[in-house]
């Protein structure tokens, strides 16, 4: 598989609550942006684990409770319409993400009364998979800790932190079609989730794929250069994004045994394994016109052609990419953070 790159842009919008599940053991949290709350999946009563409360009993989640994360009277630590409250498995008060009354999801769910684990009303948090307070739903629960690009600094680099720096790109497989941007340096566009000013964005048409990525360790101005080192992610289980628009999405996190040597890596160009990197579809089809935030834990990932061997290695992370397997897209990337 080759892999070109060119210049990115970023853009986006605003939000509401949401929570989605995906397949059988999802690898990701999904919530509307909206305008209050912490960004995390809403729920009503009731959750994965529920009965009248969530795994930690009490008519609250596993922080209880009816108000927000912090108490306050609305906003990103939240009172009655924050991240945590009387729900279940995701923890969320009546209000949800939004901090009003019902939030984004009502009383009920998916699975129904009773739950998936110990009984009592409400189903699967009435429409949330994890919000913060809850001791169920499906994978592990994690939360964003340290940012890697919020864009809001209005340039085409990650955040410089913890180690971390290099260019953001877009790329594709070549094969005809067109992306934007296209081979310059980039900028983000302006209107990020929730408010903030800038996002980074692209689309095209005419490929097998294409998308957006970054380098994790890259002191120079290109892309995937030969300068390109691994920067360790093993303090982290996973990170988080806002995202919205149209593309069949897998998140990679090519590591150096994967990646061609021309770019960093250890790979010989010849080999089948280049470019085999580790990732998660489990975005896929989950995009739509509205900022949604999605978790991926590393404990979820498989290599793109199947399987898990060698082991993921976080420790030899050389970037983060975002890839439409379609033949036309239109997507925007926010508030990208590695979590625990």
């Amino acid at each position: 598989m080759t892999k070109t790159f060119l210049a990115i842009l970023t853009i986006s919008g605003a939000a509401t609550a949401v929570t989605l599940a995906c397949d059988p053991n999802p690898p990701l949290r999904i919530a509307a942006k909206g305008s209050g709350g912490s960004g995390v999946t809403p729920a009503s009563s009731g959750g994965t684990s529920s009965g009248t409360g969530g795994t930690a009993s009490g008519s609250g989640g596993t922080t209880s409770g009816s108000g927000g994360m912090a108490d306050g009277s609305g906003g990103e630590m939240a009172s009655s319409g924050g991240s945590t409250g009387s729900g279940g498995s995701a923890g969320d008060s009546a209000g949800g993400e939004t901090g009003s009354t019902g939030g984004a999801a009502s009383a009920g769910g998916e699975t129904g009364a009773g739950g998936s684990a110990t009984g009592g009303a409400g189903g699967r948090s009435g429409g949330g998979i994890a919000g913060r307070g809850g001791g169920g739903g499906p994978g592990p629960m994690l939360m964003p800790v340290e940012v890697i690009d919020d864009f809001d600094d209005n340039d085409g680099r990650i955040t410089v932190m913890g180690g971390r720096q290099g260019p953001w790109h877009s790329f594709n497989d070549t094969n005809g079609g067109n992306q934007t941007p296209p081979n310059a340096m980039w900028m983000p566009e302006s209107g990020g989730a929730s408010s903030t000013p800038y996002a980074a964005h692209t689309k095209g048409s005419g490929y097998k794929f294409g998308g957006i990525g970054f380098d994790l360790n890259n002191a120079t101005m290109m892309p995937e250069s030969m300068q390109c080192m691994a920067y360790d992610g093993s303090m982290y289980k996973g990170i988080t994004f806002w995202a919205k628009g149209s593309a069949n999405l897998r998140v990679e996190f090519p590591t150096k045994a994967f990646v061609p040597t021309t770019r960093g890596g250890t790979c010989n160009e010849s080999s089948s394994t280049c470019w085999n990197v580790y990732g998660s579809r489990a975005p896929q089809k989950m995009l739509t016109a509205d900022w949604k935030q999605f978790t991926i834990p590393f404990s979820t990932l498989e290599r793109e052609m199947g399987g898990a061997t060698p082991p993921f290695d976080p420790t030899q992370l050389m970037g983060i990419s975002f890839k439409s397997e379609s033949d036309s897209f239109d997507f925007w990337i926010d508030d990208v953070q590695f979590a625990k």
